[in-house]
């Protein structure tokens, strides 16, 4: 199968088959089937490009958000961008252009920049043009790397053109939002009274432990406890909640966040659990330390907000 581009006209010359024509006419893509036996038309039609516009601006609506999630493509643009022959990409990079980007919407990302070579071999397109004053700003900041909140990670610095935000490409991105990520998870959680039980790195496991508080205030040994584990590739987070035995966790259940509200779920095994046997032990160390286990809940609550906003 060979192409060929003369003008503004694509030719696909399909061996055994013919040749097939696309070409933009005012309005309309043009599409015509040759014979490769005889030359004689086999098909020809015209497509309204109104048919190829809401893909365009889909494609182009999902390449801008990666960059600003809040900003709107309006038909317009994409109808120019589109009669100017621009990919997705390069209309992304005119919208910003025009538009300027939203420098407070970043994130500033721990990370070293690499040698030149191997720096560039994990960018890509599109590069989002900046002003000079905006470089600088983001220099004064204190990081090189940058994460957008439609959760790309991008890499300030200069071409042709002038100041430019670079886009990593996703494996190197998802590495380094991981290791921010887990950084920020273990620092807040441990400011929140979670410590760390392990520390790997696809994945972290933490523990909060209460005491039950007697009515004068004093406090026995540990009671309740729940360990999280937090998976970083897939942010997935789940909890064990049960007694604490003083060498261990006596699991009572396990729950995974992103099914259903993780407080409400447990709020229902409890309650599930009392239904079917009114003298269950952890229910009644519940019902019996109200304080010590409204604590738990809302650790829980806690790791919940922090792993969701990490940054």
């Amino acid at each position: 199968m060979n192409t060929v581009y003369p003008n503004r006209a694509i030719k696909i010359e399909i061996a055994d088959l013919g040749t097939l024509s696309v070409s933009s006419t005012e309005g309309a893509i043009a599409i015509n089937l040759t014979s490769a036996v005889n030359g004689a038309q086999v098909a020809n039609f015209n497509v309204p490009e109104k048919d190829f516009l809401q893909p365009y601006l889909d494609e182009l609506q999902s390449c801008v958000a990666k960059y600003d999630n809040d900003a709107t493509v309006s038909l317009e643009f994409a109808q120019e961008a589109f009669k100017r022959k621009l990919t997705a990409s390069a209309a992304c990079t005119l919208f910003f252009k025009r538009h300027g980007f939203p420098l407070d919407t970043l994130t500033p990302l721990k990370g070293e920049v690499k040698g030149f070579s191997e720096q560039v071999r994990e960018l890509t397109g599109p590069y989002l043009p900046i002003s000079d004053e905006e470089f600088d700003s983001l220099v004064e900041r204190g990081s090189d790397f940058y994460l957008t909140n439609g959760g790309s990670v991008v890499l300030i610095g200069g071409d042709s053109t002038g100041s430019v935000l670079m886009p990593l490409q996703d494996e190197p991105a998802r590495k380094m939002i991981n290791e921010n990520l887990s950084e920020n998870v273990v620092l807040k959680t441990g400011q929140a009274g979670w410590y760390l039980i392990e520390h790997e790195l696809t994945y972290s496991t933490f523990a909060f432990t209460t005491k039950h508080e007697m009515p004068d205030g004093d406090a026995t040994e540990a009671a309740f406890s729940v360990h999280a584990c937090f998976v970083w590739n897939t942010k997935e987070l789940s909890f064990i909640v049960g007694k604490d035995v003083g060498h261990g966790l006596c699991e009572n259940m396990r729950i995974y966040d992103g099914e259903e509200p993780v407080i409400e779920k447990i709020q229902s095994i409890l309650a599930n659990t009392k239904h079917k046997d009114k003298n269950n032990s952890f229910a009644r160390l519940v019902e019996q330390y109200p304080k010590s286990w409204r604590k738990i809940e809302k650790a829980i609550s806690n790791f919940i907000d922090i792993a969701k906003n990490p940054f």
